[in-house]
């Protein structure tokens, strides 16, 4: 029985179709696995540009007009020098102060600790501005320094304190935003790095089946070839050797 021959052809379109689907899929799952991480990046840039830097800003706000120069500063030149011009400028850098910790506290997903350190601020510095008019009367009545320091000084501690949290809370988050988006990004690279890899490695494996393929296939080529000649020889002995069988029995016969 003669089995059928399987073309040489047909073995090698088979293991290029298995090459370019593994290929395929190689691919799509690498651009998957990027894209997912590019999501990943842009919603962390998302979260680090609407909450960090809204916080930062409302905390440099907090800072600058109740810090030198304004606020606090003013409302102690105020009370020191008896010189009603520092009583505007003190108003006006705890409104922005305030103006600022309440926008502070509608950002959502705040945490009790900055709730409570935000609240003790603007309440501190709610106070100082209270005791403005009360400066400014008594400044008229030519009260003494002292005196008028006595009645409205204000105890600015907590709202330090407070303050400091708040930073130390905005710090954290920072760092955190960072690590993740450190993080993403090391993916990032080692994804491409791996696809990098991963596209050598089929490279050189395609490489090694191919050749490996038409070795197999020039082999199969020339072992038939052989066959064919050697039947051929066969055929032409067999024929030879008739032939000579042929003319003995006619020697014979004459």
């Amino acid at each position: 029985m003669i089995l059928p021959i399987r073309s040489p052809k047909v073995s090698v379109k088979n293991k290029l179709l298995s090459i370019v689907l593994v290929c395929g899929a190689t691919v799509f799952f690498s651009l998957l696995s990027l894209f997912l991480l590019v999501q990943r990046t842009e919603r962390l840039w998302f979260e680090y540009s609407n909450h960090l830097e809204a916080r930062r800003i409302l905390v440099t706000t907090m800072l600058n007009a109740a810090g030198y120069g304004r606020g606090i500063h003013a409302f102690k030149n105020l009370v020191l020098r008896g010189d009603l011009a520092y009583a505007a400028v003190a108003r006006q850098g705890f409104d922005d102060s305030i103006s600022a910790a309440e926008a502070y506290l509608t950002i959502e997903d705040i945490e009790p600790r900055e709730l409570k350190a935000v609240q003790i601020f603007k309440k501190t510095l709610t106070e100082y501005r209270d005791n403005i008019a009360r400066a400014v009367q008594m400044i008229d009545q030519k009260a003494p320094v002292a005196e008028i320091d006595a009645l409205v000084k204000v105890d600015d501690t907590p709202a330090v304190a407070g303050l400091e949290e708040v930073l130390s809370h905005l710090v954290e988050h920072e760092t955190l935003a960072q690590a993740a988006q450190l993080d993403a990004l090391r993916q990032f690279w080692w994804i491409a790095l791996g696809i990098v890899f991963i596209f050598f490695g089929l490279g050189a494996g395609y490489a090694y089946l191919l050749g490996s393929t038409l070795s197999s296939g020039l082999r199969t080529l020339r072992k038939s070839a052989t066959d064919l000649e050697a039947g051929r020889l066969d055929r032409e002995i067999v024929c030879n050797t008739g032939d000579e069988l042929q003319s003995l029995a006619e020697t014979f016969d004459h």
